[in-house]
């Protein structure tokens, strides 16, 4: 991992600022930590409440911090495996991020059956146990090769 960052938007405390903006900061702050590019992330776990207060915030967010480069990351969102762990999802998600980029793989998004059409990410999707390659150019769901994640 090359960096990192925490911002809280205190809009309310369960439900994010509609506008992705404390989630927009946290990734600015840690694409500088990590001295990055947007270009440099080819994958992302996203939050992903699986709720429109949630996902679209989260979604906005990374569409400001990312531009159109954001066609070209691969999301996924492991509370699809774990459920909401509530005060636990943070440090769980941590393990399993980090366990992602030591594998150079993109724990998949279970039981997505209807995408939101507001929300046209590259969900990496599959059966529980499976995962997808990370790349430099993205998800790989069949080769590996290296990869430079954020």
């Amino acid at each position: 991992m090359a960096g990192g960052a925490v911002t809280s938007d205190a809009h309310h405390i369960t439900a994010p600022d509609p506008e992705g903006l404390g989630a927009t900061r946290a990734i600015h702050a840690a694409l500088e930590s990590a001295g990055a590019s947007p270009e440099d992330v080819t994958h992302v776990n996203a939050h992903a409440t699986s709720t429109p207060k949630g996902d679209v915030p989260e979604y906005t967010a990374m569409k400001s911090a990312f531009g159109a480069h954001l066609d070209s990351i691969c999301v996924s969102a492991t509370k699809s495996q774990t459920g909401h762990l509530l005060g636990a999802a943070g440090a769980v998600e941590s393990v399993l991020t980090v366990k992602a980029l030591a594998e150079r793989a993109a724990p998949v998004t279970i039981n997505l059956d209807n995408q939101d059409p507001e929300i046209p990410l590259d969900v990496v999707t599959g059966s529980r146990g499976s995962s997808a390659r990370v790349t430099s150019s993205g998800c790989a769901r069949a080769s590996a090769s290296a990869a430079t994640t954020l």
